[in-house]
């Protein structure tokens, strides 16, 4: 049998608006990153602290430590969980097969496994496109003071692609979340616990009991702004971690996950 734990409650609404500048650092971020990785600019560990004190003065600033802590759901900790409930549900599928149940009659449990199979990368495909879309979104507002119908329209073609891509990036997780729950329910997650996640929770800590499985809650996923800060987060962490692996005197142990 598997259980089900969920978090400690409701996530709060923030009641201030995001701050302007926060495309502005991921922008920075990203060029750094690719100048960087491309031998354009020498890595230093001056670049790199300038980063993050850029970052650190952000109003979604705690959710990046949460996120960089290990205590929100990080990629790898989704990764590994849904390597784990999809390993799960391919022994049973062998075991059932085995003993001679049809494909047809396992065709459930094969979508699931396959849904599950894709899931991480998915997730990391739909966060870049999402932050791509809000830094596009941001430079070409900074270009349309006073501009032309042209820029008007251009403006408002990033603004369906930006809301597209945080509808697709809310609904790649949810998909993660669905599955999993609907397997734990069926019973088809032998000897693991689901931990539904809400802030507040240790994902990395409960990560280290080799039966877990931790997923956003469906009531966190409900949640766009922290949604939205969480990939936000994920980008800038991974971004940043890149620079330091090429960073003299920092390189691989600053990777901590």
């Amino acid at each position: 049998m598997s259980m089900t734990i969920e978090g400690p409650g409701a996530i709060p609404e923030k009641k201030q608006p995001k701050p302007h500048d926060v495309e502005d650092v991921a922008a920075e971020i990203h060029l750094v990153h690719d100048d960087v990785l491309n031998g354009v600019k020498p890595p230093s560990e001056k670049l790199l602290e300038e980063l993050r004190s850029d970052v650190s003065r952000l109003e979604f600033y705690p959710t990046y430590q949460e996120y960089s802590s290990g205590a929100a759901p990080t990629l790898g900790v989704l990764t590994e969980s849904a390597r784990r409930a999809g390993a799960s549900l391919d022994s049973l599928i062998t075991r059932w097969q085995k003993q001679g149940t049809g494909i047809n009659e396992l065709a459930e449990e094969i979508k699931m496994s396959r849904l599950l199979a894709g899931r991480a990368e998915a997730i990391k495909w739909s966060i870049k496109d999402y932050v791509r879309t809000l830094i596009m979104f941001h430079n070409i507002k900074g270009l349309s003071h006073g501009g032309t119908r042209d820029m008007t329209e251009r403006i408002v073609k990033i603004d369906h692609e930006r809301r597209h891509a945080h509808e697709s990036l809310l609904q790649t997780l949810g998909v993660m979340t669905t599955t999993i729950l609907k397997a734990a329910e069926e019973d088809l997650l032998e000897g693991h616990t689901i931990i539904e996640w809400t802030p507040g929770m240790p994902a990395g800590a409960m990560m280290k009991n080799p039966s877990a499985i931790v997923i956003f809650s469906p009531k966190t996923l409900m949640n766009r702004d922290y949604v939205r800060d969480w990939a936000m987060a994920a980008d800038f962490d991974e971004q940043l971690r890149d620079v330091a692996t090429f960073t003299p005197a920092i390189g691989a142990n600053e990777v901590k996950k």
